[in-house]
C-alpha cells in the first residue's frame, strides 16, 4: 500500500511549513493542549508528538507493514524544516496520514483538483512548450502541481506528451503512469525518440525504459520510418535494438556492476527511478 512506498520526497518551503502546521494543530487536538508547542533542536522533545504518530499508525497500518518515525525525522520538519535531504516516502506518508488523513500524494492531488488557478497555469505551460517547439520544460517547483491536475483532468494526448517530457527530464516517479495515458499517441514516441539522445545519458536511459510500455509492433514500426543512418550507426543501432528485445534494465543492471564508477551511479540511479515510477503507478491506479 501507499503508505509502504520506498524512496525519498524532497519538500519545498510551503509543503515543510504546512505538514508543520497541521501537525501542531492534529497534535493539540489530540493531547488537550491549549499552550503554544514549543520545540528545540533536542530530539527528546519530540517524543511525545513521536508517540502519537506512532500510536495512530499501528491502529491504521497492519502489523506486517508496520512503520514509524523517530525523533530526528520529525525535527528535520518542525525545527530545521529541512528541504536540502529528501524524506523517505514510507514515514512521510505517515505523518501526512496523521495530520490530514491522506498520503502525501493524496493530499496534494486533493489540494491540484480543488485549486483553479492550476487549470490557468496548465494552459500557460502548455502554451509556452507549444510556442518553443516543444523544447521547453515545467519548472520543478511546479512540475508536481501540474502532473496532479494532468491525473485529475481528461487532457488531449498531447497535453500528456507535455506533461510526460518533463517526467522523463526530472526523472520523476509519475512517467510511466503517465506514458500509460498517451502510449498510442504518435507523438510519444516522437517524444521519447528525441529524448534518447542530447539531453544527457541518464535522460537517454530513462526514455529507452519507457519505450517498453509502448505497444512493440507500433515501435518497431516508428523506428522502421527512421532515416537510414539511425539504422547503421552502432551507437543508434545498439540503442534500437536494447529497446525492440526489451533489454534496456538488463544492460543497466549490467552497467550498475561495473568498473566505470560514473556510469555505475548514473545506472543505478536510472533503476533506482524507474522502480520508483513503477511502484507509483501501481499505487495511482490503486487509488483513481
Amino acid at each position: 500500500m501507499w503508505y509502504n512506498e520506498t524512496g525519498t520526497q524532497l519538500l519545498t518551503n510551503k509543503q515543510v511549513e504546512e505538514l508543520r502546521t497541521k501537525l501542531f494543530e492534529k497534535y493539540k487536538e489530540d493531547s488537550g493542549l491549549e499552550e503554544k508547542l514549543r520545540f528545540s533542536s533536542y530530539a527528546e522533545a519530540y517524543r511525545p508528538m513521536v508517540n502519537a504518530i506512532n500510536s495512530f499508525g499501528k491502529t491504521q497500518i497492519k502489523s506486517g507493514s508496520r512503520i514509524e518515525i523517530s525523533e530526528t525525522f520529525l525535527r528535520k520538519i518542525i525545527h530545521y524544516k529541512d528541504t536540502v535531504a529528501g524524506y523517505q516516502l514510507r514515514k512521510l506518508n505517515l505523518c501526512y496520514l496523521y495530520a490530514t488523513g491522506q498520503s502525501f500524494h493524496e493530499y496534494y492531488r486533493q489540494q491540484t483538483v480543488e485549486s483553479k488557478p492550476s487549470v490557468t497555469l496548465f494552459e500557460k505551460e502548455y502554451q509556452i512548450w507549444n510556442e518553443t517547439g516543444k523544447q521547453y520544460y515545467i519548472p520543478r517547483s511546479t512540475f508536481t502541481q501540474l502532473a496532479w491536475h494532468a491525473f485529475s483532468s481528461n487532457l488531449q494526448p498531447d497535453e500528456y506528451v507535455f506533461v510526460l517530457q518533463s517526467a522523463v527530464y526530472y526523472g520523476d516517479e509519475t512517467m510511466i503512469a503517465l506514458v500509460s495515458r498517451c502510449k498510442e499517441y504518435s507523438g510519444t514516441f516522437q517524444m521519447l525518440f528525441n529524448s534518447l539522445a542530447g539531453r544527457g545519458i541518464r535522460v537517454g536511459w530513462r526514455a529507452e525504459c519507457l519505450f517498453s510500455q509502448l505497444d512493440k509492433n507500433s515501435t518497431e514500426n516508428f523506428f522502421r520510418s527512421l532515416p537510414e543512418q539511425f539504422q547503421k550507426e552502432d551507437a543508434w543501432n545498439a540503442c534500437i535494438t536494447r529497446i525492440l528485445s526489451n533489454r534496456t534494465m538488463d544492460y543497466l543492471f549490467e552497467l550498475s556492476n561495473g568498473v566505470d564508477l560514473k556510469l555505475r551511479a548514473y545506472a543505478n540511479e536510472v533503476l533506482v527511478q524507474i522502480n520508483n515510477a513503477i511502484r507509483w503507478q501501481n499505487t495511482h491506479l490503486r487509488l483513481s
